[in-house]
């Protein structure tokens, strides 16, 4: 696990923000524990370990995209989601200074009617910052292998 991602048992106010429509789809369990449920719950969608820059950054980390369970709303609309835990050090969200700009991004492009992930929700914990996003329904590419969408 990343220093930059508290421990699920700290104690750091959730701030929360959830897309109009979403909001019934989220579980208790998310909301009353987002990094213990993400760390719980989500399934790697890369494989391997976290590998490191010799200054000691992260370089790569698959356990920062995960999938989650189906959610469902009351009735019974499934939900396929994905999260991802930022890291507020690498690329344009460094640049930025947003941690959440990745979401903006998604907004914008989604906005043009180009294909995007539809963006769901963002999580603040302490330092930490998770993305929820819906899983694609065009194909995707994660790290070296093909995975159809569903």
């Amino acid at each position: 696990m990343s220093k930059e991602f508290p421990d699920s048992k700290e104690k750091f106010p959730v701030r929360m923000e959830i897309e109009p429509g979403f909001e019934e789809y989220i579980p208790q369990s998310f909301k009353d524990d987002p990094i213990g449920y993400f760390d719980r719950e989500g399934k790697n969608v890369k494989p391997g370990l976290t590998s490191f820059k010799p200054s000691g950054e992260i370089k790569e980390d698959p356990t920062a995209v995960k999938d989650f369970p189906e959610w469902k709303n009351p009735r019974g609309k499934a939900l396929q989601i994905v999260a991802k835990r930022v890291n507020v050090k690498k690329s344009q969200v460094a640049k930025s200074g947003d941690p959440f700009y990745e979401f903006s991004v998604m907004k914008r492009v989604r906005s043009l009617g180009l294909p995007a992930p539809e963006p769901i929700g963002k999580v603040g914990i302490g330092t930490a910052h998770i993305l929820l996003m819906e899983a694609s329904t065009w194909i995707k590419n994660f790290g070296r292998y093909w995975r159809p969408a569903a």
